[in-house]
């Protein structure tokens, strides 16, 4: 997915992001010949959208629909890819707490640890998807400029959480 990495406008820490993924795509080899799958169900429409358009390079951004609206489909799927230790923050990113417990678990992330076409990159894609309309929003008045702030902040807590998971896999 190098169209991922060729979003100039898009902050380090997603590139990085990025990288942390292609590093263990690569090690398993892309999940070839894997038949496993990031659980369908919550997961954004406009994900599945590209998905069922095999994947173009590029989304449309009104696919997104309302950033606000995304954010919760987005937060409501991710979280309930997670192990059962992770538990949400009280806040309206719904953060998660990044603890993992030492004992009693032997795979905790086997939910999650899904390579392939139709793993991680789900995750990625919704988080490009959403993140493109917040670094692109306009900027030309204080009100604009704390809007697109704010937003940006939230997706920001995503991909930290995204990171996370991609360190503990």
């Amino acid at each position: 997915m190098s169209f991922f990495r060729r979003l100039d406008t898009m902050p380090r820490v997603w590139k990085d992001l990025i990288n942390k993924w292609l590093a263990l795509e690569v090690g398993v080899s892309f999940g070839v010949g894997s038949k496993r799958r990031l659980a369908a169900k919550g997961r954004p429409d406009c994900v599945g959208y590209w998905i069922s358009t095999a994947r173009p390079p590029m989304q449309k951004a009104d696919k997104v629909g309302k950033l606000d609206a995304f954010e919760a489909c987005f937060s409501a799927w991710w979280q309930s890819l997670q192990p059962k230790f992770c538990t949400t923050a009280e806040s309206p990113t719904k953060q998660l707490i990044q603890t993992v417990p030492a004992i009693g678990l032997e795979e905790p992330w086997e939910k999650i640890r899904v390579f392939g076409s139709n793993g991680l990159v789900s995750v990625l894609a919704a988080l490009c998807f959403w993140g493109i309309p917040i670094v692109n929003m306009a900027q030309d008045s204080y009100r604009t400029k704390q809007l697109r702030k704010a937003q940006l902040l939230r997706w920001l807590l995503a991909v930290e959480d995204v990171d996370f998971v991609l360190s503990a896999l």
